[in-house]
């Protein structure tokens, strides 16, 4: 037997939470039964909660006939933190440290020893005093600054004995060495808004219960403790807790234990976050009319908080748009009605609570879906949200970096939320989400950047039981941040591109999760698009693979083999990635890199991407690559003639395949005053050789499978040439294809049959290292032949 199960009986020894760590006024005299009574439901709600929370470390149980029961009250724990608190519990076992959880545990753990231990925290309260319970608001009385302090031994003036406080205040009201002080004198008014119940002030140390806490309906409501084996199916959650004692003293003291420092608003704390609608929407009360509404011109609206289970629940779920920032497990975290409802559907766990509010039969409960361990500073929204229409990232308030991102490590996970539009344009999707990670830039300054991580329908295992993560960097050169993939692919990525003969990239992340492999697509070119930036985007790949390896907490040892690709624009951020993977993120987890067309030096192009049909590559690039370089931007302007200047800055705004087929065979030498002569610029030639060649940043030190046409008519072979052999003099174990037929584009197609074939063996771990490590072959390969 749980010693939680033996919590009741002991309540009648007096052997329950100790009320008396608190310092209980005698304006409570009358009410200490019912305060006693609910001190005491809270303490077997939190101690219970506490166990549930605990329970999600473990994971999800394998169903079997003799576990069911494990497995369904795994599911109900789930359903409820996903519905209250707004993240997603990790089925294979939520790591402890994920913030989110620990946010949640923090409070939880705090309640747990002062109710079950008898350990007061914090210890002496938050201003230095024995944390106090009020019942009469009218303790506190008016003191003026020029009156006497009736704390002070020596009699001073208040303004003198309390100068801290008083500063330039008219007084202050007092009680038992407590000041409030106000800039004149009205009421304090603490209880006087109409259904307050308590009010919390750590700064002050005291809870006060109002008058309304000892109403005949207050008193006389079922709290969940007492009502959990009455329960039937279809019974309301609000029922037990609305109007319950219980419900308010969990909802206080998550507010009181959910404090630090001093108790000050500036410190960690657990207010009462404003009521949302379903939509995320601000709900406001309308005076002339008494209704709520989401009007935010309404005269005199006033603000509405979030109570009781509905809107709760809607707190809990992300939007995006322009409603991301209302809601979402950021703050349903941080409001105090959310562990008071969550602690009641703990406590009453012979029923199913959190899709409704209302009780419903645990054994006829749709099992929890099988989704990675969501550790962001964000929101997300549950696979059963309806698919949203795409925003781009310069409209979409997601696409920003919360507070104190700065501080983060590369890596860690800032936001994330379900991108269910892309599960149902991707082929083989179960799931798809959108993570906004810390990264770090060309310049070596923080930075963020957005990876979509999709999950197969069916898992691929390697012998060793290991599943596998890919990470494919797309080629979206480009200058524009809404060409990012994590936006494009439900859009032109989604389609094919007919002036190249491209297929549609959502294909390709298809074709990868019918393996099993979990695909992981960085946005590597960073919120600044910084296109041919060679070090933000390998930053970002690096970053964006420790995000994912993080949610599936992987920081210290792998389930995964890991593996990543990336063809034309793709190969820059992925050869970079190997590059600087020694130095960057030595501890990483990286078994192989495959790189297809590898651009080695774009600088060294110029000539062969002017007047192509990728001729406006060459725009984005130039615009790309300074865009965290204002002296070389500006220098870049300058030499602009005058009358194209606003054409050439256009592509900045201008989507990638826009961009393609307006400068097709376009010569881009002619927008500058001296020609191909102003690209050439030594401050120009220096950053092209600290960001776009490749090959000198460092020695991969994983296996490397790199493929290209030698007819490759944009990205000339022999550069590759030299590149792949002056690694493998370094120690790097490279093999190389070179196939003679085909070009750039059509390797393609060609090359990724090969590909396949090299991260499989990565995958199932038949990969064997070639002896010597350097393995150069011509190959014959034309897939378009095998079609005729």
């Amino acid at each position: 037997m749980k010693f939680l199960d033996l919590l009741p009986l002991f309540a009648g020894l007096g052997l329950a939470a100790n009320l008396d760590l608190w310092d209980v006024d005698d304006s409570c005299a009358l009410h200490r039964d019912i305060l006693n009574k609910a001190y005491n439901d809270a303490e077997l709600m939190v101690v219970k909660s506490q166990e549930d929370l605990e329970t999600l470390l473990d994971g999800r149980p394998q169903f079997s006939k003799q576990d069911a029961s494990k497995v369904s009250n795994w599911d109900r724990i789930a359903r409820a933190v996903t519905n209250t608190f707004g993240f997603v519990p990790d089925k294979g076992g939520h790591n402890p440290n994920e913030e989110h959880y620990s946010n949640v545990m923090y409070v939880f753990d705090r309640m747990e020893k002062t109710l079950h231990q008898g350990i007061m925290v914090p210890e002496n309260g938050y201003g230095g005093l024995k944390p106090m319970i009020i019942c009469d608001p009218d303790k506190f009385k008016w003191v003026g600054r020029d009156d006497t302090d009736p704390n002070d031994p020596g009699h001073r003036l208040l303004r003198e004995s309390r100068a801290n406080d008083i500063k330039d205040n008219a007084g202050a009201w007092v009680y038992n060495n407590r000041y409030i002080a106000r800039q004149q004198k009205i009421p304090l008014g603490l209880c006087d808004v109409p259904g307050r119940y308590a009010v919390t002030m750590t700064r002050f140390d005291f809870i006060i219960f109002c008058p309304r806490s000892f109403e005949d309906d207050v008193t006389r409501t079922q709290s969940a403790v007492d009502g959990k084996d009455t329960v039937k199916v279809g019974d309301k959650l609000n029922s037990f807790g609305y109007t319950s004692l219980s419900r308010v003293m969990v909802h206080e003291l998550a507010h009181w234990f959910g404090g630090a420092g001093r108790g000050l608003l500036t410190d960690r704390n657990v207010p009462d976050q404003k009521a949302v609608g379903k939509d995320g929407d601000i709900i406001y009360l309308d005076p002339a009319t008494n209704k709520y509404t989401t009007d935010a011109s309404t005269p005199n609206k006033k603000d509405v908080l979030t109570y009781d289970y509905l809107w709760v629940s809607y707190l809990a779920r992300s939007h995006a748009g322009p409603n991301a920032g209302n809601t979402g497990p950021s703050k349903s975290t941080f409001t105090a009605e959310a562990y008071a409802i969550f602690a009641m559907m703990s406590y009453m766990d012979n029923f199913d609570w959190a899709d409704d509010g209302k009780a419903k039969d645990l054994s006829k409960q749709v099992p929890y879906k099988d989704l990675p361990n969501e550790a962001s500073d964000s929101s997300i929204i549950t696979e059963k949200t309806p698919v949203q229409s795409p925003v781009a990232p310069s409209q979409d308030p997601w696409y920003s970096a919360p507070a104190n991102w700065e501080s983060k490590q590369p890596g860690d996970v800032l936001r994330i939320r379900s991108a269910s539009i892309l599960t149902s344009i991707v082929e083989g999707s179960a799931a798809t989400y959108h993570i906004l990670y810390r990264s770090t830039d060309s310049r070596g300054q923080p930075s963020w950047a957005v990876t979509t991580l999709f999950i197969p329908t069916s898992l691929y295992r390697s012998p060793s039981g290991k599943a596998a993560i890919l990470s494919y960097q797309f080629a979206y050169n480009t200058c524009n941040v809404d060409s990012s993939p994590s936006f494009a692919l439900s859009g032109v990525m989604a389609k094919s591109e007919p002036n190249l003969g491209i297929k549609a990239s959502t294909f390709l992340i298809s074709e990868m999760l019918s393996f099993g492999w979990i695909i992981n697509t960085p946005d590597h070119l960073g919120p600044t698009a910084a296109f041919g930036a060679s070090v933000q985007a390998g930053h970002a790949t690096l970053d964006a693979l420790r995000a994912v390896q993080n949610l599936f907490g992987l920081k210290e040892s792998s389930g995964f083999n890991t593996a990543i690709w990336g063809y034309s624009g793709g190969s820059i951020a992925t050869f970079a990635a190997a590059e600087l993977q020694p130095g960057y993120a030595p501890n990483l987890d990286m078994s192989a890199v495959v790189i297809g067309g590898l651009v080695d030096d774009i600088s060294a192009d110029f000539d062969k991407i002017n007047k192509s049909p990728i001729a406006g590559t060459l725009i984005a690039f130039l615009l790309g690559i300074t865009a965290q370089y204002p002296d070389e931007r500006t220098y870049l302007e300058s030499r602009l003639v005058p009358e194209n200047k606003e054409e050439f800055m256009s592509v900045l705004n201008t989507e990638l395949t826009q961009t393609v087929a307006k400068y097709s065979g376009k010569d881009i030498y002619t927008f500058f005053k001296g020609g191909s002569d102003d690209l050439r610029a030594p401050n120009l030639k220096i950053l092209y050789d600290k960001q776009a060649k490749l090959g000198f940043k460092g020695v991969p030190a994983i296996p490397m499978f790199i493929y290209k046409a030698v007819q490759d008519q944009f990205c000339p072979v022999e550069l590759t040439d030299v590149t792949v052999d002056r690694l493998c003099g370094l120690g790097a174990e490279i093999t190389f294809e070179r196939n003679t037929v085909g070009s750039h584009v059509s390797e393609i197609e060609n090359g990724k049959s090969r590909a396949f074939g090299f991260l499989r063996s990565i995958f199932d771990e038949s990969y064997e290292s070639p002896n010597p490590k350097r393995k150069i072959l011509d190959v014959t390969v034309d897939v378009s032949s095998r079609s005729k």
